[in-house]
């Protein structure tokens, strides 16, 4: 049906890209309920196409929509003041993990990403690019080899936005389709993002207590917090 993600390797795959085309266009109409334009997917070779789905990214693409043009069932972020840097939403196609997110007492269950890349736990990682071998700075181009990415393609933390508005967007697929994604504001653990606030923060989001998809904080980027995880995504330009 128009509402099944297309298969992007294997029996049935020879013409994914209009058919993930128009999977996004059907399912962005759906859950906006106003009408944006999809563009073409990106070119993914076949080495690509497997690695994603070996490591469970799912492709999407995330429109160029500023917040106030949200729909009403959409959770949005409560935002504090303080919060200096803002990104919008690009307007591209992007993989996004659909790891489960879990409490921080547990690991992200199933996560052969890590594994292969020798990483034990995706908690407790700092975010200040110092060197120390399992900063989050240091783990992005490990995953950017083990996806086989070319120019143009590039492994990073979401922003804050591009989480929130793909975390809506699971809850809407897994109530109106068949697929069954994580719910990311579920559980007792933060995430990071891409997003800076002053010299010595970044943002995490999607703890259950403190608003879930609605939550926004700032926390030490150079401190291990055991209570905060991540997730990537590749952006395609």
């Amino acid at each position: 049906s128009a509402l099944s993600y297309p298969k992007l390797t294997g029996s049935g795959s020879k013409n994914w890209r209009k058919q993930l085309h128009t999977w996004m266009q059907t399912i962005l109409d759906a859950f906006l309920g106003f009408s944006v334009e999809v563009p073409e997917p990106p070119a993914l070779n076949r080495t690509q196409r497997r690695a994603l789905k070996k490591y469970g990214f799912m492709v999407l693409y995330v429109p160029a929509l500023d917040e106030i043009r949200y729909p009403e069932h959409m959770i949005r972020f409560a935002w504090g003041e303080y919060f200096i840097e803002r990104i919008p939403l690009s307007g591209q196609w992007v993989a996004f993990e659909m790891i489960v997110k879990p409490d921080y007492s547990d690991v992200y269950p199933s996560d052969q990403l890590m594994a292969d890349i020798g990483i034990k736990t995706r908690f407790a990682h700092p975010h200040s690019g110092k060197g120390e071998g399992d900063d989050i700075v240091d783990i992005l181009p490990k995953i950017a080899r083990k996806l086989s990415l070319k120019d143009g393609q590039q492994v990073q933390l979401s922003t804050a936005e591009t989480w929130n508005f793909v975390a809506n967007l699971f809850n809407w697929l897994t109530a109106n389709t068949a697929l069954t994604l994580p719910d990311l504001g579920s559980t007792l653990s933060w995430e990071w993002t891409a997003n800076c606030c002053g010299s010595g923060f970044r943002l995490v989001v999607g703890n259950r207590d403190y608003g879930g998809l609605a939550d926004v904080g700032r926390i030490w980027r150079d401190v291990r917090h055991g209570n905060v995880g991540f997730r990537v995504l590749v952006a395609f330009s």
